[in-house]
């Protein structure tokens, strides 16, 4: 179920409150302006008791400020009580506890989506003794988008995150995940912002999330898959072989080495060739080959098939 926010407060016939701020004005106006400002909907005491309820399109993180008229066209004063909603996220507070016969008040509900897409916002009060059903649908688009959800960084480790915009948002900071990325040269533009994401060279993290935020406002974070054309992370960081057999793991860009047979390896400028056996280990590969180096530390780099990669081991 879409979360949402909702402020419900009753104002009488006489009696309308602005647009909610901190003041909390209100103005006296006659009743028929009333009718002209409730763009939600009007209840009627002798109507129909299921109310639908016009919502306009919101961009997220807007908010609704609407209201409903509530027109008691009986012959008696009919106490308004009970309102709640169904999103229990809600605050109703009656300025008045009842409306006098053939006089009308307005409710006004305060809207903050939370998420995108379709939102259900309902609420229910009691209008004399009869029990009233107000539902309404409102759409909630994306205020920002990103422009794909996988990036790819060049040999210098760097790559461009854009995102458009679809309403005014000022953006001045990025939040990152994981903390080895980091972001420079963030641009605002009215109807984008761009950013360099760089990389660290020691990390090969798979996924990353996006965070824009503007002073304390934070908006809906976006995940985004990483590609690293030509680059591996070797894991564990040394390779520590005894009994002649070396093993590790590769991740990164390794699709194309899946395959491999052989390992190329060059310490202190003596390159060899050995057979190795590399298979799948979930996003990443098992590399395992045997040798008969001396024990000690090396620092070699190796090659399979065109992707170069540092080797440091300790022989044992």
């Amino acid at each position: 179920m879409r979360q949402c926010v909702c402020f419900l407060l009753l104002a009488s016939s006489r009696l309308i409150a602005q647009e909610v701020v901190p003041e909390q004005e209100v103005r006296w106006v006659e009743g028929d302006e009333l009718a002209q400002l409730a763009k939600l909907g009007v209840v009627r005491f002798n109507g129909d008791p299921n109310v639908k309820l016009s919502f306009p399109d919101l961009f997220l993180g807007d908010e609704s400020r609407g209201k409903v008229l509530l027109v008691n066209d009986s012959a008696l004063e009919a106490a308004v009580s009970n309102v709640t909603t169904s999103c229990g996220c809600t605050t109703a507070i009656p300025v008045e506890k009842s409306i006098a016969a053939e006089d009308s008040s307005l409710l006004l509900i305060d809207y903050v989506p939370k998420s995108a897409g379709k939102a259900l916002v309902e609420a229910h009060f009691k209008f004399g003794e009869k029990e009233f059903h107000l539902t309404g649908v409102s759409m909630v688009k994306p205020r920002l988008t990103q422009v794909t959800s996988s990036l790819s960084f060049d040999q210098s480790g760097k790559t461009q995150i854009e995102v458009r915009k679809h309403a005014p948002t000022p953006i001045s900071r990025l939040v990152v995940f994981p903390p080895s990325l980091l972001v420079e040269n963030l641009v605002d533009e009215p109807e984008k912002f761009i950013a360099t994401l760089i990389r660290d060279p020691s990390r090969t993290p798979a996924e990353f999330r996006l965070s824009p935020a503007h002073g304390t406002i934070e908006y809906p974070e976006f995940r985004y898959q990483l590609r690293y054309p030509g680059v591996v992370e070797l894991l564990p960081r040394r390779v520590v072989s005894s009994d002649g057999v070396a093993k590790f793991y590769l991740r990164g860009d390794v699709a194309k080495i899946a395959d491999a047979k052989e390992i190329a390896i060059e310490k202190i400028g003596e390159p060899f060739k050995l057979p190795c056996v590399v298979s799948l280990a979930g996003a990443a590969v098992s590399v395992r080959f045997e040798h008969s180096l001396e024990p000690g530390e090396y620092e070699c780099t190796a090659k399979i098939k065109d992707v170069s990669f540092s080797l440091p081991m300790t022989v044992r």
